[in-house]
């Protein structure tokens, strides 16, 4: 995230009084720890690590910024309109049951040709070099999102 960014949902959050500094820990630091655990998956004991807090401070903290991104999700998240594509509404066989589905999502394992001594976490169940993507595309074959990890 730009910092930028950062600094307005920080701002944001303030203006709308859903996060409030503590004693120990501003809103900037709450916002930091629940984006540092968005990203990056991370867990309660590597949050301590990082931010030098307990376990219990971290919960807390992460917990409130996310019931105040919930509260946000309102005036800041768009939903898709609801146009149901033709090659759903055009098949009785698909009707019924994907009016509502907005595309496809599905995984695969890419090959790859990496240096010798980066392979070790790129080696998959077959013994073959390959990164594991995700893919969502919508019904037009357009890919509307990748993610390789």
């Amino acid at each position: 995230m730009e910092k930028a960014i950062f600094h307005k949902l920080v701002d944001l959050l303030r203006e709308m009084n859903l996060l409030q500094d503590t004693r120990a820990v501003d809103v900037e630091e709450q916002v930091a720890i629940f984006m540092y655990v968005v990203s990056k998956n991370a867990s309660n004991r590597d949050l301590q690590w990082r931010f030098q807090h307990s376990g219990e401070t971290i919960s807390r903290h992460f917990g409130a910024v996310l019931r105040a991104m919930v509260r946000l999700t309102g005036s800041l998240v768009q939903l898709p309109t609801v146009n149901i594509p033709f090659k759903i509404s055009s098949n009785s066989k698909f009707m019924p049951y994907f009016k509502d589905c907005i595309g496809a999502i599905d995984g695969t394992h890419v090959p790859i040709f990496i240096a010798l001594r980066l392979q070790d976490p790129y080696r998959n169940r077959k013994g073959t070099l390959s990164q594991n993507v995700i893919v969502a595309c919508n019904f037009d074959n357009q890919f509307e999102h990748v993610s390789a990890g």
